[in-house]
């Protein structure tokens, strides 16, 4: 039903059937609270909404619902500990709230969300270094915390590439070699 009002554009209506869905499993997770399956379910839940207020121009409720997934999301994280769904989905609601965060123009409430989210990416991906899907976020997440610093004039005063540059007495790093004629570019 709500993919259907979505398709036929009635956005309004597919929030408000989320809505209705986010009150039945609140009270599903009120009911059995110490059932970490309804629990994330209205964690997600959360997450949903928030994304159908972000969508609708609701900056402040969509950082309300994903304020309120974190929490939920931070508990179930902290009852297992080494479980790496768990964790991820505490970074999911940490992303999601920094480009809230970001969307409002709160640069450093931002850049500390994604640090904290950066943070655990480093930590999934230390821990699997196998799963390319946990070193893909990591890297996405890299480069969100690069672009939240540089947005906000953090510039580094030196790359790998200066620092080495600079210990043998260049004075900047050393320039890229043309390719020679006929050889095969890179796609």
């Amino acid at each position: 039903m709500v993919d259907m009002r979505l398709a036929a554009g009635d956005q309004a209506g597919a929030l408000a059937a989320h809505e209705e869905s986010l009150t039945i499993r609140r009270k599903l997770a009120a009911a059995e609270p110490d059932d970490a399956g309804w629990q994330r379910s209205l964690s997600v839940s959360l997450d949903t909404v928030g994304d159908m207020r972000l969508a609708a121009g609701d900056r402040r409720g969509a950082l309300w619902a994903y304020e309120e997934s974190l929490a939920i999301a931070r508990k179930l994280a902290a009852a297992d500990v080494g479980d790496t769904a768990r964790q991820h989905d505490v970074r999911v609601s940490l992303i999601k709230m920094a480009d809230v965060w970001l969307e409002m123009g709160d640069q450093a409430g931002a850049r500390s969300t994604y640090e904290e989210s950066l943070a655990i990416g480093r930590k999934l991906a230390a821990a699997d270094p196998g799963n390319a899907d946990w070193r893909r976020e990591f890297s996405v997440g890299l480069e969100r915390v690069g672009d939240v610093r540089l947005a906000a004039g953090d510039r580094p005063l030196h790359s790998p590439l200066t620092r080495r540059a600079s210990r043998s007495g260049a004075s900047s790093p050393p320039p890229m070699q043309a390719m020679p004629a006929g050889s095969p570019t890179l796609r």
